[in-house]
């Protein structure tokens, strides 16, 4: 239970056009809701056993048995084109043409000469990658992508020509 507090006029931190306080320090609300919290008894009555809903009907299967990727994350058809693009954690884009007998992907772009090697181990990371509605024209690639640690940069979308 939390016990409301009446602020003092320090603690306020506007006056409204009246005079009144709209709006109370919210660190000294907190702290009066947390220093009076009442220990919680444990609920130990439920009877909900299983999980909320059933699998899925589904099975997985192989259909490019020679094909493998290293930590792929994304998987999209490229624009006008039969082939299917496999974006890969670590910073490359790989696009094959959908057949049982396809042997080996071709490299469609590389990222990792944008960052320095290490920089891979310490967290970059490609999250998702889209094709620009007008790809066919411009060969513009959208990439979602986080930066190593240590930068501020964060998460960051990038266009990339290919």
């Amino acid at each position: 239970m939390c016990r409301w507090v009446i602020a003092s006029p320090k603690m306020m931190s506007r006056p409204s056009p009246a005079g009144v306080a709209t709006r109370v320090g919210f660190s000294a609300v907190f702290l009066a809701c947390v220093l009076s919290v009442a220990a919680r008894t444990p609920w130990t009555t439920s009877r909900i056993t299983g999980s909320p809903n059933p699998p899925a009907p589904l099975r997985t299967e192989r259909v490019f048995p020679q094909l493998t990727f290293d930590r792929p994350v994304d998987l999209t058809r490229l624009p006008s084109s039969d082939r299917w693009v496999v974006a890969e954690l670590g910073g490359q884009l790989w696009s094959f043409r959908p057949s049982a007998t396809v042997a080996k992907p071709e490299l469609l772009a590389d990222l990792r000469p944008h960052h320095m090697p290490q920089e891979f181990v310490r967290g970059f990371s490609i999250l998702g990658f889209t094709f620009h509605p007008g790809f066919a024209t411009n060969r513009f690639l959208f990439v979602n992508y986080n930066e190593p640690g240590g930068r501020t940069n964060g998460s960051v979308v990038a266009r990339f020509r290919v």
